[in-house]
């Protein structure tokens, strides 16, 4: 399977948002739980961290497991550098829906309505949000950022994209896996090909005033490490993209100096 939603768990949510009070936020009055409802009456289920000392908004496209509560450590660095908007795609954790509704459109739908509440309800001007992907996220990013682009106005564009373990495309991950493992799992592979998340194609529309910065591990057992090289080396030309090596596998990873460096240096532009 493609996706590995986890539906919420109170005492896991208990937990974690107590985490967030006691060692991120100087008061409790700085989280706020969200309800975001999509174009196809989805609610997604947010979280909004609000950092009081700046006007940036970092909005967090999580990977393919999991739910917004497993993601403390990178809500906690990214906390430095502005607001942390965190939500769960349709049928993860709280939001509504189950996995029958798990589409690549309907992603792109998710990230589409989250990028319009950010930017209409929480008032954050485009040109001061970031996009971060994780995994799948990462595709879901690029998606939104090439749509964006299509304004051709640069008053509309989000200031920067963060892509941890991207992948240029999935049937790009079928082959390495095929090739990886053994002919036995090519028929449940060969389902995903009709979800292309087709990033490769994508990042090609993303504007060149957006700055990008593409991370990821060398020991990645998952998306291979070539496959990101070959999503950089596709648009290599752009003078705002770069790309950033990072330690560890890929659902454990490392971030090294220079990725807390670039990244700290990127949003303070």
């Amino acid at each position: 399977m493609l996706y590995h939603p986890v539906t919420s768990n109170a005492t896991k949510y208990q937990k974690f948002y107590a985490k967030l009070t006691k060692y991120l936020v100087e008061s409790s009055n700085l989280i706020e739980n969200i309800s975001v409802r999509t174009q196809d009456g989805f609610v997604l289920d947010t979280l909004y961290v609000k950092n009081p000392h700046t006007d940036r908004c970092i909005i967090f496209f999580h990977g393919n497991a999991g739910n917004l509560s497993m993601r403390y450590d990178m809500i906690k660095f990214l906390y430095n550098f502005g607001s942390v908007v965190i939500f769960d795609y349709r049928s993860y954790g709280r939001s509504t829906g189950n996995i029958t509704h798990l589409t690549e459109e309907g992603l792109y739908q998710d990230g589409y309505a989250m990028w319009k509440y950010v930017t209409s309800e929480l008032k954050y001007e485009p040109n001061k949000i970031t996009l971060f992907g994780e995994s799948l996220g990462c595709s879901i990013v690029i998606k939104l950022a090439a749509d964006l682009s299509k304004t051709f106005n640069n008053e509309t564009y989000p200031h920067s994209l963060i892509l941890n373990s991207p992948f240029s495309s999935l049937s790009s991950i079928v082959n390495h896996m095929f090739n990886k493992y053994n002919y036995g799992f090519l028929e449940s592979l060969i389902t995903f090909v009709e979800l292309e998340y087709d990033s490769i194609e994508w990042i090609k529309y993303v504007s060149h005033t957006i700055k990008i910065i593409i991370a990821h591990s060398p020991n990645d057992e998952i998306i291979p490490y070539p496959d990101a090289r070959k999503l950089y080396h596709s648009v290599h030309r752009n003078p705002n993209i770069k790309f950033i090596d990072i330690h560890g596998e890929h659902n454990d990873i490392g971030l090294t100096t220079n990725y807390v460096y670039s990244v700290s240096e990127m949003l303070q532009e």
